[in-house]
């Protein structure tokens, strides 16, 4: 239920018309240059701790991103914070919002292909307890387009390291994860055409894993066992030449092997819940 309320608040967003369009889509990234596009975003990450209360925070605010183009050609995304501000609350407590510190001072300049590949140039000030610039530009963290066009019900697979925010929030005391990776399927659910652009709407699903089989054996050996979900949708237009709307969730449980009374049997307690909901549109 909460999934269809989440899809028909992303479709409110775009238009609406309902998804009855069949067809393929050819995903490239084609910015227009030297034109200011606004990005609203929305994070809320929930770390419920086995013991304890919970703790909630929030960062929300625009993004604005100019595409530059360079003399040997080729395109560089300049983007920076319009604003951006913080919420925290411990329990069902209240709300204690405040205007991030730096956020002025936080840019990045990034090389970008038509494919979504990302490699940046040059950065100002870092804030890694703020959702990432490129996380915004792209929706999903790490997220390329495929280089053939999609039909309806086609995906493709891709994988990304776990975001800072994230894994820095694992308390010190439950201990260190290893390199982590995140594992995504995009799924091209429908397409729709309208007048002016063709409008396609994905599914993502995916969950954590260690990045490499070293890190799968540091892991175990810390005692700590992760289990995880990300589930989403994405919203392309063919206007844009890119994503216009997205949301996600993300849920990873860490547990801890504990003795057990029967020594064949190991035992896990959870140590920590986390739940990282994140939503974005674009605007002019």
């Amino acid at each position: 239920m909460r999934r269809r309320i989440l899809v028909a608040f992303l479709l409110a967003q775009i238009c609406p018309v309902s998804l009855t369009g069949q067809g393929q889509l050819l995903l490239r990234y084609v910015p227009q240059r030297d034109v200011a596009v606004h990005t609203l975003f929305q994070t809320v990450a929930r770390i419920v701790p086995a013991e304890g209360s919970a703790i909630e925070t929030a960062d929300l605010g625009s993004v604005r991103s100019v595409a530059l183009e360079l003399a040997e050609g080729g395109t560089v995304m300049h983007m920076a914070y319009d604003s951006v501000r913080a919420r925290v609350r411990s329990g069902r407590g209240a709300w204690r919002e405040f205007e991030v510190p730096g956020a002025d001072l936080v840019w990045t300049q990034a090389r970008v292909d038509s494919q979504l590949n990302l490699s940046t140039e040059r950065s100002g000030t870092r804030l890694p307890e703020v959702t990432g610039l490129l996380d915004i530009l792209t929706g999903i963290p790490g997220l390329t387009l495929p280089e053939q066009a999609v039909r309806v019900g086609g995906a493709w697979m891709v994988e990304s390291e776990l975001p800072e925010r994230v894994s820095s929030s694992v308390p010190r005391e439950i201990g260190e994860l290893p390199a982590m990776t995140f594992s995504t399927r995009i799924t091209l659910d429908s397409t729709v055409q309208r007048t002016q652009d063709t409008l396609g709407y994905f599914t993502v699903s995916g969950y954590i894993r260690p990045a490499t089989e070293e890190d799968l054996h540091a892991l175990a050996a810390t005692g700590l066992a992760v289990t995880s979900e990300l589930e989403g949708q994405l919203v392309w237009s063919s206007g844009w030449n890119g994503f216009v709307s997205g949301a996600n969730r993300v849920t990873m449980e860490i547990s801890k092997s504990r003795p057990s009374d029967t020594p064949t049997i190991e035992r896990r307690e959870p140590e920590l819940t986390m739940h990282v909901t994140t939503r974005f549109r674009v605007q002019p």
